[in-house]
């Protein structure tokens, strides 16, 4: 319990992962005249469900090919794409072309739906050297 101005109260509480539904709560206070009066209310929480992602590749690429990344949720979201030399974009399955071989490396595939951002999957970019002949 904290006290604030006015000699007035507040408790506040944390709960654990809730699920979305209504919940029940009851403030109970004491007015000036010294009787308990409870104010009971329901609120209702909406719960938005965190997206699940996996990424993945059509490597190996040679150096001046292309790869194309690909994503997937199992929510619609949005999309931030990051990886080497700066990479970074917001389609769920975007290419890269004119490969060199400092575009190898880790992708990172995060999604975000209703506010709620997914861990990142991951993806492992090869970029071969061209050949000789």
């Amino acid at each position: 319990m904290v006290s604030g101005g006015s000699g007035a109260t507040s408790t506040s509480y944390t709960t654990g992962t809730l699920a979305a539904g209504t919940y029940y709560y009851v403030l109970e206070t004491t007015c000036s005249a010294g009787s308990i009066v409870d104010l009971s209310n329901e609120l209702t929480l909406t719960v938005s469900p965190t997206p699940v992602v996996s990424a993945s590749n059509n490597g190996p690429a040679c150096v001046g090919g292309t790869v194309t990344l690909n994503g997937t949720t199992d929510i619609a979201g949005t999309y931030a794409w990051s990886g080497p030399v700066s990479f970074a974009s917001t389609d769920e399955d975007p290419t890269r072309s004119s490969l060199i071989l400092t575009h190898a490396g880790v992708y990172s595939f995060p999604a975000t739906a209703a506010g709620c951002p997914s861990l990142p999957a991951t993806t492992t970019v090869a970029v071969n050297p061209a050949p000789v002949i």
